[in-house]
């Protein structure tokens, strides 16, 4: 306030202004029956309020990989396309697999769009990946048996 840039009070109006719009189901009349009905619904809202900004903008580039993988493709779907995996992830991840035995690049290439479908596969099914996969690292490591 004392640099004239905003106050207290502007930035209490402005986030109300911002819930408002963003919660229409909640503020306005707009219908959601489901939680994916309010996501679609903030995301839309919040496209209409970055109009000049791509699907991707925003995403921080230090997310953890699962982390933006699962932002990306989530911003994707709810704008309308088709998952990297399209209809079948897993389907798509075991297809990506097939080309294993190509060189480098190709070969880390087909592992990086398997994951990428698996990643999909973990949201269709509503499972945080970066959450199975703490979990799955933690049952290995305990499966391990300790180095003498």
């Amino acid at each position: 306030r004392d640099h004239g840039h905003f106050d207290i009070n502007g930035v209490v109006d402005a986030n109300s202004d911002k819930m408002e719009r963003r919660h229409p189901h909640v503020f306005g009349d707009a219908v959601a029956a489901t939680a994916d009905d309010v996501a679609r619904q903030w995301e839309a809202q919040k496209r209409k309020e970055k109009a000049d900004r791509g699907l991707f903008d925003g995403i921080p580039r230090a997310l953890p990989a699962t982390s933006k993988a699962t932002t990306v493709i989530w911003r994707a779907v709810s704008a309308g396309h088709a998952g990297p995996g399209g209809v079948e992830p897993l389907a798509a991840a075991r297809a990506a697999l097939d080309v294993l035995g190509a060189p480098g690049p190709e070969r880390d290439a087909a592992i990086g769009e398997a994951l990428l479908c698996l990643v999909d596969l973990a949201r269709s099914l509503e499972v945080d990946p970066t959450t199975a996969l703490e979990a799955a690292t933690a049952r290995y490591a305990a499966a391990v048996p300790a180095a003498k």
